[in-house]
């Protein structure tokens, strides 16, 4: 069994909330200041795969990181058709598991999307 997490990317101020927690209507209430968030307009949720890539650092939904099969190519994790993967711009990793070892983070969406660019693939090679 997988541990059930989630981290929160609070829009409005480009950070993430580490103390928050989920209500059931979908609002996030930020426990440090007890304040409410509307969930669609300023959190975004990205939810724990439930692996780690070889660094041993958690991989979670919105991630970028770097594939080293048989190719080298960035990529994020998306949960598509009920399972996580890797979207990349030639491949489709759906495998994760079996290939976690060849899976490195390099950011995410929210901080470093400039890393999802066309031509910034050539610095990972």
């Amino acid at each position: 069994m997988r541990d059930i997490k989630f981290r929160a990317w609070d829009k409005t101020s480009n950070r993430w909330v580490v103390d928050f927690r989920i209500l059931p209507d979908g609002t996030v209430e930020f426990k440090t200041t007890g304040s409410l968030s509307d969930f669609a307009r300023q959190v975004e949720l990205s939810q724990y795969t439930g692996l780690k890539d070889k660094t041993r650092k958690e991989i979670y939904e919105g991630d970028i990181l770097e594939c080293t099969l048989d190719f080298k190519e960035t990529g994020v994790i998306e949960f598509s058709k009920g399972r996580f993967l890797l979207k990349l711009k030639k491949h489709e990793v759906t495998f994760l598991y079996e290939n976690k070892d060849v899976l490195t983070i390099v950011g995410n969406i929210f901080e470093n999307p400039e890393l999802l660019k066309e031509g910034n693939d050539e610095k990972f090679r």
